[in-house]
């Protein structure tokens, strides 16, 4: 599968374009093979695919779930998601082999053997662009696979050029990186892909200084080089400590306020702080980063981790 944002997946559109593949004629003699007497022609398929997009409000495309897994001796199955299924739930979904013979499969059979999932793209608008602000998995550097742990100080040392010397007024607060825990942070169910991530970053004072900042797509169980520039911290104007917002984002079309009360560090409620959301999407916590917090430092929400940096 072509990876046009990050992911092991490729628009419907694009795979019509690619010379010497049509996909189209693909579904066709497969819908002859099956006796299913509505696809007739090209057209006909055409009209199918605009209509779900106009639904979805984004285009659809081909999602191979755990592509990571493949062997490449199995051929795929090919499924869809139907409509009003919501994408925190891990369903039964009805896959077809090339013979047109139907299999039950789930998160469980989709690991163990190649599935390519018909669906729609939340990581971009109806004209297929990825959305504003959008940082693409295939800019995100995996380090999982340094064989030392996370809390070992080796592993700080490998993954981060970070100064353990603290803040200094001025400089640019960064994520440095982040890790999605395998159970909890996938708020996504198996035929959708990896969680779509953005923060909120509010101050003291209750502004949200930073809305709906994407910072990209992760994968679960792992840790990602993410190096996402916030916003130059002076503590004269900004305060002593922030706080971190994350949410996975699910694609709404309606955008809706979420209110939830600002506390500060020893428990004092100072407001009510109302952040912007698309209707679906879902909270991965929030957490306070003090200014005199060490860089070496995780910061977890219990959905997800992540150290910060400082950039000059």
């Amino acid at each position: 599968m072509k990876r046009f944002d990050g992911e092991t997946n490729v628009l419907w559109a694009q795979l019509n374009r690619i010379q010497g593949f049509t996909l189209n004629d693909s579904v066709l003699e497969l819908a002859r093979q099956m006796g299913m007497d509505e696809l007739r022609t090209r057209n006909d398929i055409d009209n199918i695919v605009q209509e779900a997009t106009s639904r979805f409000g984004s285009p659809l495309h081909l999602y191979w779930a755990f592509g990571e897994n493949f062997d490449g001796q199995i051929s795929p199955l090919v499924t869809f998601t139907p409509l009003g299924v919501q994408q925190d739930q891990d369903i039964d979904l009805i896959a077809y082999d090339g013979k047109g013979k139907s299999h039950v499969v789930n998160k469980a059979v989709a690991m163990e053997r190649p599935v390519v999932v018909i669906t729609w793209n939340e990581r971009t608008d109806s004209q297929g662009n990825l959305k504003r602000g959008l940082i693409a998995g295939s800019r995100i550097e995996s380090i999982d696979a340094y064989t030392v742990s996370p809390s070992s100080s080796d592993f700080r040392t490998v993954t981060s050029s970070v100064a353990t010397s603290g803040r200094v007024d001025g400089y640019r607060e960064d994520v440095d990186r982040i890790y999605l825990d395998r159970d909890l942070g996938d708020r996504d169910g198996w035929p959708f892909g990896d969680s779509d991530v953005y923060l909120n970053v509010i101050l003291p004072s209750g502004a949200v200084i930073i809305q709906h900042q994407m910072v990209g797509e992760y994968g679960t169980g792992k840790w990602h080089n993410s190096d996402i520039p916030l916003f130059r911290w002076t503590t004269s104007v900004h305060g002593n400590w922030i706080l971190l917002d994350w949410w996975d984002d699910d694609g709404g079309s309606r955008t809706v306020g979420f209110s939830f009360p600002l506390i500060d560090p020893n428990g004092n409620t100072l407001s009510t702080v109302t952040v912007q959301q698309q209707e679906g999407d879902d909270t991965l916590g929030r957490k306070i980063v003090n200014w005199t917090d060490p860089f070496t430092d995780e910061h977890s929400t219990g959905y997800m981790s992540w150290y910060c940096k400082q950039t000059p």
